[in-house]
């Protein structure tokens, strides 16, 4: 009985101190829009396939998900010191379609999707090319359009 209890004790300490650092991490993260180059390079949903450059990629975000604020420093990073051109998308403040597939090879916005966030749309030639899900996915396609891009 005292076993029980003492575990059940340890659990409740445990569970308390998890969700007390999860809340203590959301609220030291900057919020993305805060950030100049997001600022700067935010698009809506319809603005997705026609930006300027001929090949770009759209990082897709939300403030509230913990694996792009995981992502965050990295990302912008990027934006800032990689030639490839970086916009952002905050999927908290736009409407985005959301689906189970990968869409790719898509010329027209409104045949566009993403399976949620974070994701990476490549846009060339007015065209999406790869669409990355995923922190880890996400990461590793950063790291690989570096090495491209160096």
């Amino acid at each position: 009985m005292k076993l029980s209890r003492f575990i059940v004790s340890v659990l409740s300490i445990g569970l308390l101190a998890s969700c007390s650092h999860s809340e203590n991490t959301r609220e030291s993260f900057k919020a993305y829009k805060d950030f100049e180059v997001v600022a700067n390079n935010s698009i809506t949903w319809p603005e997705i396939l026609n930006q300027e450059e001929k090949s770009y990629i759209i990082f897709f975000y939300s403030e509230t998900c913990a694996y792009c604020h995981e992502m965050q420093q990295e990302v912008i990073d990027f934006a800032i010191t990689c030639p490839l051109k970086t916009h952002f998308l905050n999927t908290s403040e736009n409407t985005v379609s959301i689906k189970e597939d990968k869409v790719i090879n898509v010329k027209n916005y409104e045949e566009a999707s993403i399976t949620g966030t974070p994701t990476i749309l490549e846009v060339k030639e007015a065209t999406i090319t790869d669409n990355i899900a995923g922190i880890d996915d996400c990461l590793t396609y950063l790291n690989e359009q570096r090495v491209k891009q160096n």
